[in-house]
């Protein structure tokens, strides 16, 4: 599991695999204890997630998020229909209940094989996605950023360039810019609020 939102901490029920062109209509059954509903009830540090994710043949080890309209998949958790997003990941804290709930997935026909797994996950605070994005190999360091900076202003000629200050998102003065990895534009945003604006897609 590659969310950044949740630590994985225990399965909840075997993976399960649908084979494409095929019908689906089956129920997946797990059980959750009084102390695991009070940590997404009452803490709210706590979380069920369901993963559903189109596996490619060419690489059997990789497996690919789906697009928004690539899966005609409808999910009731408890009999209460669930709202898909464009996301390959589903919170179902909504309708969790203490012991025994009933997880039911129905598609008249799939596109491609895909896989479905439910897992109890520990929620991960902002700034803590943020250190964590930070630590990345990728990310370029302090150091670098000022070698390469100064590497172009030496030369013959001058790159002059207007920066924006404000987060594209919210419009307000960025306190913590970023830029994703392969960006070669110079426009950053506010990483806290792009993570708080993905984290939920509902709000």
């Amino acid at each position: 599991f590659n969310n950044p939102y949740f630590d994985y901490e225990y399965t909840l029920a075997k993976p399960i695999c649908f084979l494409s062109g095929e019908p689906i209509n089956q129920e997946i059954t797990f059980n959750l204890p009084p102390q695991e509903v009070a940590g997404i009830r009452n803490t709210k540090d706590r979380s069920v997630i369901a993963v559903l994710s189109k596996v490619i043949y060419e690489n059997p080890k990789y497996i690919e998020m789906p697009d928004a309209n690539d899966f005609s998949i409808s999910m009731f958790l408890n009999h209460q229909p669930l709202t898909r997003y464009a996301r390959k990941e589903i919170v179902l804290d909504s309708f969790i209940k203490e012991g025994k709930n009933a997880l039911q997935i129905v598609s008249h026909k799939l596109p491609s094989k895909c896989v479905l797994a439910l897992y109890y996950g520990k929620k991960v605070d902002i700034k803590e996605i943020a250190k964590r994005i930070l630590k990345l190999e990728t990310q370029q360091t302090f150091e670098e950023a000022k070698a390469n900076f100064e590497s172009i202003r030496f030369r013959e000629f001058e790159v002059l360039a207007a920066f924006p200050l404000r987060d594209p998102i919210t419009n307000k003065i960025m306190n913590f810019a970023a830029r994703g990895s392969k960006c070669k534009h110079l426009q950053c945003f506010d990483l806290i609020n792009f993570l708080k604006f993905y984290q939920s897609p509902t709000e």
